[in-house]
């Protein structure tokens, strides 16, 4: 598959996922556990570097969702907050 056609899929997967609140909601438990919101420092280096490795999935997912459907993070952080008073 080539690069544009695999953009263009992940582009419609993502689309797909946010068209339902369940979605919506999975993507944010994802980033939830991903500590965007919250330090990752660990006095263990391993415990450090593990919880980065976390948080850089989900920065990852935080870009693609702001690249390929703009507005769609806001819309996750609406029923986080909705759901649980805050976003973490």
């Amino acid at each position: 598959m080539r690069a544009n056609n695999k953009q263009e899929q992940l582009k419609a997967d993502y689309q797909a996922v946010l068209k339902t609140t369940a979605g919506k909601r999975l993507i944010g438990r994802f980033l939830n556990l991903s500590h965007l919101y919250v330090t990752t420092w660990a006095p263990d280096p391993q415990a450090a570097a593990f919880n980065e490795g976390e948080r850089s999935l989900g920065l990852t997912i935080v870009n693609e969702l702001n690249k390929y459907v703009p507005g769609g993070f806001i819309e996750i952080l609406k029923i986080m907050e909705e759901k649980n008073g805050r976003c973490n």
